[in-house]
């Protein structure tokens, strides 16, 4: 049995906090998200989260945490020239450094 994990998300122009996100397979994963100083398009593709957040937005997702791997989110267009550069993801049950997928 998993263990339920909230995460407020807070998408700022130069930097999405926190950057990485631990689970394990069976977690119940709620994120808060907050865009904080402008419009956002947020994606997280493989778990099919498409949100766009005007300023001060907020909005609530919960997951189910059912394989493990390295699942990248960000802003699909880039806010700022700042938010191109972050790598970020959803780390589930890694075997390897996440360094090792790019990030």
């Amino acid at each position: 049995i998993g263990k339920d994990i909230r995460v407020a998300m807070r998408i700022l122009p130069k930097i999405i906090e926190p950057t990485h996100i631990r689970a394990s397979v069976g977690d119940r994963l709620t994120i808060d998200f907050k865009a904080e100083e402008e419009d956002h398009w947020f994606v997280m593709p493989d778990f099919g989260v498409d949100l766009h957040l005007n300023k001060g937005e907020r909005h609530t997702v919960e997951l189910r945490i059912t394989t493990p791997g390295y699942f990248p989110f960000g802003c699909i267009s880039c806010c700022t020239k700042y938010q191109c550069k972050i790598k970020q993801a959803i780390l589930v049950d890694l075997k390897e450094p996440v360094q090792l997928y790019g990030a």
